[in-house]
């Protein structure tokens, strides 16, 4: 394939060194606004200019489609991962929050337990030394 492609290229610059060395002849080209005077060297020229113009448009289109096209791919990619990050986080919220009212719960539960029983009293003890619980037998006095 590249070995045509070169191929190509190179008859298309002979010919193009052909007709600008033998293309001294005088032309006029009639625009329908005026009159161009020009040889066929330059009437060559001009579509040359304009093929590689052509070309260039082409060649800046095709990028421009191939960049969409792959931001295109990119963003509904990120939109995947961002949904499927979104689903797993409202998974684990979800788990968070069931293991938060179960701690809740437990809480609860316990706080119930420890209120339905009384609580263990020591017997107070005659001294002014601190009973078992840590509490004094009488309250303390200003000295």
């Amino acid at each position: 394939m590249a070995i045509v492609a070169l191929i190509i290229v190179v008859f298309v610059i002979l010919f193009a060194v052909a007709v600008v060395s033998a293309g001294g002849d005088p032309v006029t080209l009639d625009l329908r606004v005026g009159t161009v005077h020009t040889t066929v060297a330059g009437v060559f020229a001009m579509g040359a200019a304009t093929v590689v113009v052509a070309v260039i448009g082409l060649w800046l289109l095709r990028a421009g489609i191939r960049r969409a096209r792959r931001r295109r791919a990119e963003m509904r990619r990120l939109r995947d991962v961002a949904a499927t990050t979104a689903a797993s986080r409202t998974d684990e919220t979800t788990r968070v929050d069931d293991s938060a009212a179960t701690s809740v719960r437990r809480h609860d539960e316990t706080r119930l337990q420890s209120t339905k029983q009384p609580p263990e009293r020591s017997p107070r003890s005659t001294t002014s030394d601190p009973d078992v619980d840590g509490t004094f037998e009488s309250a303390p006095r200003d000295t």
